[in-house]
């Protein structure tokens, strides 16, 4: 009796060590999925790498879009980019705001190609005395490269972008302000669209990056929508 007792005993702790070993192995196999799983994460939806103000070369104190905002008559500054696009028959119809990066594709020869926005858009106002109003609460939109041209949509429709001409006002360090005319038709009958105010968003100087060749440059603007 006791010597089949002592057997069932062996016999049952070996079973119990089987057991726990196939355990951890099982815990193991789920940790290193878990590991590729995150290692496979892409590092945004494009595979573009954000740059720093170091990366692009940029002032790290510079002030932001707003506090650069709050110090400009917008009312003064449409005005005036409406006659530099041959736009004064045309109405301010919407004013957005918005906040994202432009994309950016090192080439062959060392030089950096722009492959579009991608940004999202807050719904915007200018009082009469020119102050710009933004709803941070949520996003009214989003723009985007569609194809070869960049657009403006949003949750009742879209605009694509036909033609843009640079019109005065940028920053060394800022992106072109635009004159944008609009494919027509379009769902809200807009004509054209002036970006102006930009901040930032300009390609790195740089080239000599050694693990990424696209980066997404964050930018800041304003854009005006008129028909």
């Amino acid at each position: 009796m006791k010597s089949n007792f002592f057997i069932a005993l062996l016999l049952g702790t070996f079973l119990l060590t089987v057991g726990c070993s196939k355990e951890n192995d099982s815990f193991e196999e789920q940790g290193v999925q878990s590991k590729e799983s995150e290692t496979n994460v892409p590092l945004s939806n494009d595979d573009y790498d954000l740059l720093s103000d170091d990366d692009n070369d940029s002032l790290s104190n510079e002030a932001s879009f707003m506090a650069k905002a709050s110090t400009l008559d917008f009312n003064d500054i449409i005005a005036k980019a409406k006659a530099d696009a041959n736009a004064k028959g045309l109405k301010v119809k919407k004013v957005v705001y918005a906040r994202g990066i432009q994309a950016y594709e090192l080439q062959p020869s060392s030089e950096w190609a722009g492959k579009g926005p991608l940004a999202d858009l807050y719904k915007a106002s200018i009082d009469d005395v020119g102050d710009l109003h933004v709803d941070f609460s949520q996003t009214i939109g989003t723009h985007y490269q569609h194809l070869s041209t960049p657009a403006w949509e949003f949750p009742n429709g879209r605009v694509i972008a036909e033609s843009a001409s640079p019109i005065p006002g940028a920053g060394p360090r800022d992106i072109d302000w635009l004159n944008v005319v609009l494919q027509l038709p379009n769902e809200f009958g807009y004509k054209r669209i002036l970006r102006i105010v930009t901040f930032k968003g300009k390609a790195p100087r740089r080239t000599n990056f050694r693990n990424f060749k696209r980066f997404g440059s964050g930018y800041e603007t304003v854009y005006v929508f008129l028909k």
